[in-house]
């Protein structure tokens, strides 16, 4: 992350940046990678755009769906739908930054 800021010139703090909600999922990535192995974890998109950030399926067939935002106002639970009913036998959680206590979230610090 520290080398990608420099290329962009960009060492602002988290909540004024423009590309927040991606470095925050820069962030996750590395923390989830910390955890599992890179083969347990993938991604979800469908054709018309709707993704889901990562999907991990561990080894002891614990299947967990994560969607990552920066902020728990860009939580909108019916975009998941489709996944949800796709995939039932994942647990599907948010983890956000901002820990504002939104349903079903999983604050960052508890990675």
């Amino acid at each position: 992350m520290g080398l990608r800021n420099l290329l962009v010139n960009n060492f602002a703090e988290t909540e004024i940046r423009t590309d927040k909600g991606q470095v925050f999922e820069n962030y996750v990535f590395l923390r989830l990678n910390e955890l599992y192995r890179q083969e347990e974890m993938k991604f979800w998109r469908t054709a018309d755009q709707k993704e889901v950030d990562f999907l991990v399926s561990d080894s002891f067939e614990k299947n967990i769906a994560f969607e990552v935002k920066f902020n728990a106002s860009g939580i909108k639970t019916s975009k998941y739908k489709t996944f949800k009913k796709n995939y039932p036998e994942f647990d599907f959680q948010f983890i956000e930054y901002t820990s504002n206590n939104y349903p079903d979230t999983i604050p960052v610090l508890k990675l």
